[in-house]
């Protein structure tokens, strides 16, 4: 399982995560970590098409990949 975080940085120097887009066996998610916006509900063939555009990928938002752990 892959997991890829977005965050925002903001003027004063802090961060704040916007989501994480999560692989799994049906296909890549986004799931928001901003109450204005919904997680989505279907899962997606690639990473890009299922972050929405209000993250701003990859202009306006920083990624963080995770390590991916292994599943026994």
């Amino acid at each position: 399982m892959s997991v890829v975080h977005f965050n925002r940085r903001l003027p004063n120097g802090t961060t704040y995560r916007l989501g994480a887009a999560v692989q799994n066996d049906a296909g890549w998610r986004f799931i928001s970590n901003v109450a204005s916006h919904h997680s989505s509900r279907k899962a997606h063939v690639t990473m890009k098409k299922c972050i929405p555009r209000w993250v701003g990928y990859p202009d306006r938002c920083e990624t963080e990949v995770m390590r991916a752990e292994v599943e026994s």
